[in-house]
């Protein structure tokens, strides 16, 4: 019960502090490897409310009503479904035969081309959509 509670007690300090808990209580618990991502969206976010700001574009809300939010809404949805299927296919023994290593290794630079125009993407749909 000792660690519920000193966790109860910092979302309650942090909220007084006027900081969202939700991203506080995400960073605390989870590796620097997941909570990247997070970050990259917060910094699309940023330069797209500013983007919009600059040009005299109404600032976005945080329902999620934005195309931002929406569109990466989608992508999470889909790479869940995706990874149903992949293990559905491991399953079955499909796994050999969807590989498709050896045809199309790219690398690490292929990889962060890959993250870099997806960003590019995000942004571009959140910016366009606001």
């Amino acid at each position: 019960w000792d660690l519920i509670f000193i966790g109860a007690f910092i979302v309650v300090a942090v909220e007084l502090l006027g900081v969202n808990a939700l991203p506080v209580a995400m960073g605390t618990y989870l590796p620097l490897t997941l909570t990247a991502t997070m970050m990259c969206g917060g910094i699309i976010r940023l330069v797209v409310d500013k983007m919009k700001k600059r040009i005299g574009k109404e600032e976005s809300k945080d329902d999620g009503s934005d195309g931002g939010v929406l569109f990466c809404s989608g992508l999470i949805a889909g790479e869940g479904i995706i990874g149903l299927f992949l293990a559905v296919s491991a399953v079955l023994g499909w796994s050999e035969w969807l590989d498709c290593s050896s045809l199309l290794n790219f690398g690490n630079m292929g990889g962060l081309t890959i993250v870099t125009a997806v960003i590019v993407y995000i942004a571009f749909v959140a910016y366009k959509k606001g």
